[in-house]
C-alpha cells in the first residue's frame, strides 16, 4: 500500500482500520479478478441451462 492509500484510510469506531477497494489498490484488483471468474462461471451457468 503506498502513502496516497494510506492517507485514505478510516478507522471504525472501534478503531480497526477499515479496507475498501478505494484505500486498497491490491484489494481492488483481488475483487476486479474475483468478480470476472464469478461472471464467467455464472455465464457458462447460464448458458448451460438455456440448452437444457
Amino acid at each position: 500500500m503506498n502513502q496516497k492509500d494510506n492517507q485514505k484510510l478510516k478507522t471504525s469506531t472501534t478503531g480497526h482500520i477499515i479496507k475498501t477497494s478505494k484505500n486498497n489498490s491490491v484489494l481492488a484488483q483481488k475483487i476486479k479478478k474475483a468478480s470476472k471468474k464469478i461472471l464467467k462461471k455464472n455465464y457458462k451457468l447460464y448458458k448451460d441451462l438455456e440448452n437444457k
